[in-house]
Order: C-alpha cells, then sequence, then structure tokens
C-alpha cells in the first residue's frame, strides 16, 4: 500500500471516528495511541516483517470467530519442534506464544536456533485495548527481540430486546428476551497485518 493510500484511509477512519466522539476524546485516543506506540518502539525498535521470518504474526480473530484457531504443539522428531498457544478475551483472541526450534549443523558443531514472538494485551485509558506482539530470536548470535505488531481492538456492545411471538402468528410482543451483541473492531498502529 502506498504511502498515500495509507494517509487517506487514516485520515478517513480518524474523520469517521471524529463524527462518533466528541474532538477531546478523539485527541486524547490519537494522543495516548502515539505515546504506546513511541514506547514500544523505544524498547524494541521499529517493526520487522514477520512473514520474511516465517512468523504467523497475531493473528487477530474477533467474536464468534475467537475460538476458530486451535493450539498447537508438535514434539519436533526428527524436524522442528513448533508450539503455538492462544490467548482468548471475552471479545478477541491473538497468537498468545508461537515458537519453533530446530537444529542447525554448521560443519561438525550443532546448536539449536529458536525463533518466536510472544502477544499480551493492555488496557486502553481511552476504552479498548493495545495488543502488543514482540518477536524474537535465539540462535549463535544470541538472543534478540523486536516489534512485530501493535493492534487496537475496541467493543460496542449493544443489547436488544427480541419480540415473544404471540402464538398463531407472526407478530411479537415486546419484552421477548434480552440479546447483547458484540461488535470489536481492530486497527494497527504499525501499518501491518492485524490478521496475520
Amino acid at each position: 500500500m502506498s504511502l498515500l493510500t495509507l494517509s487517506v484511509f487514516l485520515s478517513f477512519i480518524c474523520f469517521v471516528h471524529g463524527q462518533e466522539q466528541p474532538p477531546e476524546v478523539v485527541r486524547d485516543s490519537m494522543a495516548e495511541d502515539q505515546d504506546f506506540l513511541n514506547e514500544t518502539i523505544t524498547q524494541f525498535g521499529s517493526p520487522v516483517d514477520y512473514k520474511k521470518l516465517g512468523l504467523p504474526g497475531p493473528q487477530i480473530l474477533t467474536d464468534r470467530e475467537k475460538l476458530s484457531d486451535m493450539n498447537t504443539i508438535t514434539n519436533g522428531l526428527p524436524g522442528p519442534f513448533i508450539l503455538k498457544l492462544r490467548t482468548v478475551t471475552d471479545y478477541f483472541s491473538y497468537n498468545g506464544r508461537y515458537e519453533e526450534g530446530k537444529l542447525k549443523k554448521n560443519g561438525t558443531e550443532t546448536s539449536l536456533v529458536i525463533k518466536g514472538q510472544f502477544g499480551e494485551h493492555f488496557k486502553r485509558n481511552t476504552g479498548g485495548y493495545y495488543i502488543r506482539t514482540i518477536g524474537y530470536t535465539l540462535d549463535e548470535n544470541g538472543f534478540r527481540q523486536f516489534l512485530i505488531d501493535i493492534s487496537t481492538a475496541k467493543t460496542t456492545l449493544k443489547e436488544e430486546v427480541l419480540p415473544v411471538p404471540i402464538s398463531g402468528g407472526d407478530i411479537g410482543a415486546p419484552g421477548g428476551g434480552k440479546v447483547t451483541i458484540s461488535s470489536t473492531v481492530l486497527a494497527t498502529l504499525t501499518g501491518g497485518n492485524t490478521f496475520g
């Protein structure tokens, strides 16, 4: 995606978001997001393309789909071992831990090479959560961490009253029951692919 397209897209999001909330809330939210992004980049460096490293990324799933991805553990004999654990919240899930290890031969020496990622979520002061994904490698050059993605997840709940059907007809009467409908909106702060 070109920088111009990304800029227009972000402007549109800010415009639409600004229409729904008072300007001070939008300013506070954007300032909080920028602070969180800057602090994370200071700690872990600029975002790295996880696909080039063969990592799955955050793979955030929302609402009904949040349970559709399963945990995975393979023992690695004779190939690499893989560990994938999902973190599940009330309204979304993401890769909480992914790790892949394999033996690497270098001449007569064999060493273990590990690449992986971990995700964590933090409550936003302006509502919703941050989902931060950090990657890492462990090899003959040592242990290195790097930023993969920071996304936001904001869930809106709406309570609907369902009518009770009147016997013998299709007409419903109020008070038939209450259903809570949730809608979770995801956005990335790093320009990556939140869905992995």
